[in-house]
């Protein structure tokens, strides 16, 4: 009896040759270095595509067949996905059997032998949304534009029961995240596949145009966007070089809490997102960042419990002005709310008068500081990848800097640039609930 004919859909795809090489080395693990205009979306999308259409796997503990593959596309922003990859998705599934797209939340789904497939397209800003899913395959595209914790604390988790594959895109934006995991790739070829394709190599852009783009753009930014070099530093980055001279001088390095000397912090609240606070100590001529705290999505009380339950005596808690906003919901600030929790000894900064004037304290502090690597590791980023807007119709960097992930831990440390002067966190020495309620000796004033 003959076999039944089975149907060929093509998607319409047709890869370039390095994206052709990519599709077959790829491994679970996979960081792909691409210069601007190079395919990566395109390759991203259909290697996706690939894998939940041919999706088979066993589970690794039972070896039952897994049920309703879920894969994820991330980029930087909703819009920018939605922008970007959207399309792409509705071009090359538009032929599959069953395939229904959702505009309203960005997702696909379509009939599988293996039940129901669905693919979500998600922004990074707010990766809480992730939270919960399983996933078999995820993209990220652009990571170096991302909050670390997108990959770390959100979107590796979701890979592990089912032992899920993931692909990790951009172009080079100097010392960050994806420069991590760039090199922790190249240093575990066994696990991971990575590649770096530059304009010289692909062969995508002819050499007339590169020779207008190398004349016409600044040699950082064309070593950046075409050469994939990620030496170069963004000519958008307020404090990149700032903090690779400390790292260079040894400043990002172990740095211990001195009991002797108060420690200080710095706030920035966020309202939807996450909340940053700096810890601090003045130790003769040097600062010392002792540690750094952020999280997303959690209560002020969340907060004061944190600091609260570290052994450091503080001196002071400097928030931002609106902090002392009231809230419609509740009728109070923000201070009167963190004072009932237990937050002691706080202190409102005032509103900032010019956002460059502040960026420049920053710029000339960061020399005086010593940064722990370890706990103060996420902070560190963000400075490193806080940078300006750029106006895409004038083809230029604004001076109103970019909110992003990295604007939390850079504003908490602007208002400390802006607030600093020697012998800041002198003032006070310890929490009164710290200090003996009487003093112990045997002198009398008035017996002489």
């Amino acid at each position: 009896m003959a076999e039944p004919k089975v149907k060929k859909i093509s998607t319409g795809y047709i890869p370039r040759d390095w994206q052709a090489y990519a599709h077959l080395q790829a491994k679970r693990h996979n960081v792909l270095v691409f210069h601007r205009r190079g395919g990566k979306t395109v390759f991203t999308v259909n290697h996706l595509i690939n894998k939940a259409i041919k999706f088979d796997k066993l589970c690794p503990l039972t070896g039952r067949p897994l049920m309703n593959p879920q894969f994820a596309y991330v980029a930087t922003t909703r819009s920018q996905v939605e922008n970007i990859a959207w399309q792409y998705f509705k071009d090359y599934l538009k032929d599959i059997p069953g395939v229904k797209f959702n505009e309203s939340k960005l997702r696909v789904t379509f009939p599988h032998p293996r039940g129901k497939c669905t693919i979500y397209l998600f922004g990074a800003e707010n990766f809480d949304a992730m939270r919960g899913l399983y996933l078999d395959g995820y993209a990220l595209d652009e990571y170096a534009d991302m909050h670390p914790d997108v990959r770390d604390k959100v979107l590796l988790p979701t890979l592990s029961d089912r032992e899920g594959w993931e692909i990790i895109i951009g172009t080079p934006k100097g010392e960050n995240a994806f420069k991590e995991i760039y090199d922790f790739a190249l240093d575990n070829p066994e696990d991971w596949y990575t590649t770096l394709v530059s304009a010289l190599d692909s062969g995508i852009i002819n050499e007339k145009e590169l020779k207008m783009l190398k004349a016409t753009m600044s040699d950082e930014a064309f070593r950046q966007e075409y050469l994939c070099d990620f030496n170069a530093a963004p000519s958008g980055k307020y404090y990149q070089r700032y903090i690779d001279d400390l790292r260079r001088n040894g400043q990002i390095t172990n740095v211990p809490y001195d009991p002797a000397i108060p420690v200080v912090t710095y706030w920035d609240l966020g309202f939807n997102d996450s909340t940053s606070i700096w810890f601090v100590q003045e130790c003769g001529r040097e600062i010392h960042v002792i540690e750094y705290l952020e999280e997303h999505g959690k209560g002020l009380e969340y907060y004061v419990e944190e600091v609260n339950k570290r052994p450091y005596r503080y001196s002071a808690h400097k928030l931002p002005h609106d902090a002392e906003h009231h809230e419609l919901s509740t009728g109070r600030t923000r201070t009167e709310f963190l004072r009932e929790c237990g937050l002691d000894d706080i202190e409102i900064l005032p509103k900032s008068k010019n956002v460059a004037e502040d960026i420049h304290a920053v710029r000339q502090i960061l020399p005086k500081c010593w940064f722990d690597r370890e706990k103060c590791s996420d902070g560190i980023k963000a400075l490193a990848a806080y940078e300006r807007k750029w106006d895409a119709k004038l083809k230029v960097y604004a001076e109103k800097p970019l909110h992003n992930w990295a604007s939390h831990g850079s504003d908490a440390f602007r208002y400390f640039a802006v607030d600093y002067q020697p012998g800041f966190g002198s003032g006070r020495m310890g929490r009164v609930r710290d200090l003996p309620r009487q003093v112990e000796s045997n002198y009398n004033i008035l017996d002489w």
